[in-house]
């Protein structure tokens, strides 16, 4: 994969990897999702404005909804998310409308989502976008790989995942979008043997920062200019 183009956009995005997190595979589901809905309100009580974040399942994206409605109502911050794969334009609509919202995105809001020229300011990615190896075509995919004696993760589940992350980002190369925060809620993105692959794809002007959550945090405010 190539790095994100970005000859067009100098923006100097800081991208941050907590690499305290509990990890998916660590916890239940209600944990970790309780966890993913605690990180969202403290990011974005420190950023605000107009937030997207991409999620992995429905499944997830329903529970993390439903622990941000209280916030988001305390708040006064719009709540969207994306429930079905017909519902993309509808939703970009109003979140375009909107100065303040948070918006919950799966299906193709990770291939390019479009704001509309409208300018994002955080991004959050709450798990690295590895395939779901449990459905059909994933079990065939094994199958044949493994007939060829090849290892289905190393040779594509992660290229598979690499690809769906540099589409998530990819807005982020685009003129009209200001400088952001970008969040990577996965230590696997900080730790793991193939960390150092994620980091590969980021915009070469961004600045990665890997520490704490509660450090990432106090990190300096980035503030948009108009």
């Amino acid at each position: 994969l190539t790095v994100i183009d970005t000859e067009k956009n100098n923006s100097n995005h800081h991208i941050f990897i907590p690499n305290d997190l509990v990890a998916v595979n660590s916890s239940s589901s209600q944990q970790y999702h309780a966890q993913i809905a605690s990180c969202i309100e403290q990011i974005y009580e420190r950023k605000g404005g107009r937030m997207l974040v991409l999620m992995h399942s429905v499944e997830a994206l329903l529970a993390v909804e439903s622990l941000l409605e209280e916030f988001c109502h305390a708040h006064q911050v719009d709540l969207l998310a994306q429930k079905g794969p017909q519902m993309g334009r509808r939703i970009q609509r109003r979140f375009q409308d909107r100065n303040e919202a948070i918006l919950l995105g799966v299906y193709s809001f990770w291939e390019g989502f479009d704001s509309g020229g409208v300018s994002i300011d955080s991004l959050v990615i709450t798990k690295l976008p590895f395939p779901n190896p449990v459905t059909t075509h994933q079990q065939i995919v094994q199958l044949e790989m493994k007939e060829q004696n090849r290892s289905y993760f190393a040779h594509y589940s992660i290229k598979m995942m690499l690809l769906q992350l540099y589409q998530g980002l990819g807005r982020f190369s685009r003129p009209t979008q200001k400088n952001a925060e970008i969040w990577i809620l996965d230590v696997r993105a900080s730790i793991s043997k193939y960390s150092e692959k994620v980091k590969n794809i980021f915009p070469e002007s961004a600045i990665v920062i890997e520490k704490t959550f509660k450090k990432c945090l106090n990190s300096a405010h980035i503030k948009n200019k108009d």
